[in-house]
């Protein structure tokens, strides 16, 4: 071989190398991909599956994004699921962040990162403000946590904008923040509103609202799509919800956390298509001077209020002729204001939740039951043992009482040796019977007790004949 030739085939031999390694490479993928789908068949899925099965592994809507968890873990698994995850809009449209300024770098990264691989998807956004409030005055004081409370404030500020860029696109939006921040003039989202959102959730828990001022938020005006609201106001009334400017009378759910009386009163007023509605936490003092009453409800199907004193202003005022669902939290002193309100109604209740604050007058709460003969579905929350004597007993001999009923629950904290069991296993057994049009098919005990020594015989023979019952504790299940 001449001296040109060797340097002709020195030439070819650099060109092939290069395509010979391209192709090993491409035979070492081929052969890994072989023995994975071997080893591992869940890689030999279609990907249409593996990607529903991605979408139903996504936390919670208010879940911190984490390597262990998906997406991000989905993400590190292999090369295919990772292209998969990558590809799949879906799974980077829901996220949480904290506005939390020694971390603004990092969280503004992973924003970016999200936002960009949701790609035109609609979203999902829970904003915590990252703020913990000093314990004394002294802290603000000595101007740390003051200046950081200011360097977060900021944070929050510069959260929001970047919020407003995507308010298109926004579907559920849950602003877990002090609310006073959104009455900074500097803040405005584009001229179209919210126009897919169908969510929003405003406030949260603190120790005082003081620094709410009187300025208007219409922030959130044009949503013609939203329909479920949740908010947290202040125990103290610092926070006045007739700033708010929202669409109430489009809103079909409705959360609200801390309100007073009036501020629940506003609400029903202003929202005429409410279906469900809930005052968790409310707080007032008693009152002598009975609210006007409140025109029908038409709408409105479930209705859950908690707190004594609100109850007593709240029910008297109500009219709610297609009410379904009902969750109380007072006295059985004050049971008569639910069959009153339940009689005025003329409302065929189906689902009741009683929470036992005090002892009261059993025969109160079985007038009140005579007034639910659809009732299907009854639990007793708090309830001392000595009332659910009197209880079971009726349920056990007067069939005629919410003759409908399919599921029972007995929540007590005080179960005691002395517990009626017997008189419980009873009344089960009558109301299981046969020639019953719609016997008792669900039934919980829950509450704290040495479940080791009772005898479950009589139980497990409901359990055989089709009966589900579930008997717990804090730590233990038994049924």
């Amino acid at each position: 071989m001449s001296r040109s030739d060797r340097r002709t085939r020195l030439e070819h031999l650099e060109q092939e190398i290069p395509q010979l390694k391209l192709h090993l490479k491409q035979l070492e993928e081929e052969r890994r991909e072989i023995f994975a789908s071997l080893a591992f068949p869940v890689l030999t899925l279609p990907m249409e599956v593996t990607s529903e099965i991605f979408v139903h592994c996504l936390p919670g809507a208010s879940a911190i994004p984490r390597t262990t968890d998906a997406p991000l873990l989905l993400a590190r698994i292999c090369r295919q699921w990772r292209d998969i995850a990558l590809s799949l809009p879906q799974l980077w449209s829901t996220f949480t962040f904290y506005a939390d300024s020694p971390r603004s770098q990092a969280r503004d990264h992973l924003i970016n990162c999200w936002l960009s691989r949701s790609r035109h998807h609609s979203l999902s956004i829970c904003l915590y403000d990252g703020y913990m409030e000093p314990e004394d005055d002294t802290a603000v004081a000595q101007g740390s946590e003051y200046e950081r409370a200011v360097a977060i404030s900021e944070s929050i500020q510069a959260c929001l904008e970047l919020v407003g860029k995507h308010s298109s696109r926004l579907r559920d939006l849950q602003l877990r923040l002090m609310p006073s921040e959104l009455q900074n003039p500097s803040i405005s989202f584009p001229e179209g509103g919210f126009p897919l959102l169908e969510h929003l959730a405003i406030g949260r828990w603190a120790a005082s609202h003081a620094d709410f001022t009187l300025a208007r938020i219409n922030l959130f005006g044009t949503a013609p799509r939203l329909r479920s609201v949740e908010m947290v106001l202040d125990s103290q009334g610092h926070i006045d919800i007739r700033l708010f400017s929202i669409p109430w009378a489009q809103l079909t759910k409705f959360t609200g956390t801390l309100f007073w009386p009036e501020e629940c009163f506003f609400v029903l007023r202003q929202c005429p298509a409410l279906v469900d509605c809930t005052f968790a936490e409310c707080t007032s003092e008693d009152t002598a001077v009975p609210p006007p009453p409140l025109p029908p409800i038409i709408a409105l199907k479930s209705l859950k209020v908690g707190t004594t004193y609100s109850l007593f202003t709240v029910f008297g005022a109500l009219t709610l002729p297609r009410l379904e669902t009902l969750s109380a939290e007072l006295g059985v002193g004050h049971i008569s204001l639910v069959t009153q309100l339940v009689a005025r109604s003329g409302c065929t209740l189906r689902h009741f939740k009683f929470t036992w604050t005090v002892d009261g007058n059993e025969t109160q709460f079985f007038d009140c039951l005579q007034h639910m003969p659809a009732l299907s579905s009854l639990e007793l929350s708090a309830i001392p043992p000595k009332p659910c004597v009197a209880i079971f007993d009726r349920l056990c001999e007067d069939l005629e009482l919410v003759p409908d009923l399919r599921s029972l629950t007995i929540v007590s904290y005080n179960i005691t040796p002395s517990f009626p069991f017997a008189t419980l296993l009873a009344m089960l057994h009558a109301r299981s019977r046969p020639a019953r049009l719609t016997p008792l098919r669900r039934f919980q005990l829950c509450g704290a007790y040495d479940w080791g020594i009772i005898d479950l015989s009589g139980f497990e023979e409901l359990v055989r004949e089709g009966m589900e019952i579930e008997m717990r504790s804090p730590r233990r299940i038994l049924l």
